[in-house]
């Protein structure tokens, strides 16, 4: 018995945790704010948070008098990949709140350094960050494929970091019809 339990134990220490994978339509669903933004600085904050300001360059879905909005740019668990880089321009899905924070005063930091204005986070463990590749001819996003529609992106441009690409119009196409979508889905019936 001693022997399954330590079997058990050392089985459950090494097992994997992974992202699992989210329908683009539901990361949209979720999201009260998805944005095309710009990150102009990265900020240090306490616990070795960063906070990314950013200015806001077109707003897919939320309030669209936003001109900057704060994104915590810091990874809460092992296989969040959020992030951001002074000066990329991304794709954002936002959500308002940590799907999960294991990393004691990081997000307290955080919203303690951007006062009263909300911090945002990248949906989905950071799979919310699709930064857009400027210097593309098709003018594409790259993301990691944990989003179920991103999965069948193509891998053809060398120079991106993320393993799929999607020019930003079809993907912005592919957002507003899901937005339609779900706004005819709770819109109330004729009479």
């Amino acid at each position: 018995m001693l022997r399954l339990t330590l079997l058990l134990l050392l089985t459950l220490a090494v097992a994997p945790v992974k992202v699992c994978t989210i329908p683009l339509a539901d990361l949209v669903a979720r999201c009260p704010l998805i944005l095309v933004g710009r990150v102009e600085r990265i900020a240090e904050t306490p616990h070795d948070g960063k906070v990314a300001v950013v200015t806001v360059v077109g707003v897919v879905k939320g309030d669209k008098t936003l001109e900057s909005v704060y994104v915590l740019a810091s990874r809460l668990w092992t296989c969040d990949a959020s992030g951001a880089v002074a000066g990329e321009t991304a794709l954002l899905f936002l959500s308002d709140g940590p799907g999960l924070d294991l990393k004691d005063g990081l997000v307290d930091a955080a919203r303690e350094f951007v006062g009263p204005a909300p911090l945002y986070f990248e949906a989905h463990a950071g799979r919310g960050r699709m930064p857009i590749h400027e210097g593309s001819a098709d003018l594409h996003v790259a993301a990691l494929g944990d989003i179920d529609e991103v999965r069948a992106w193509p891998s053809t441009c060398k120079a991106c970091t993320l393993p799929h690409q999607c020019p930003l119009a079809d993907v912005l196409a592919n957002v507003h019809r899901i937005l339609d979508e779900q706004a005819e889905a709770v819109a109330p019936a004729p009479r």
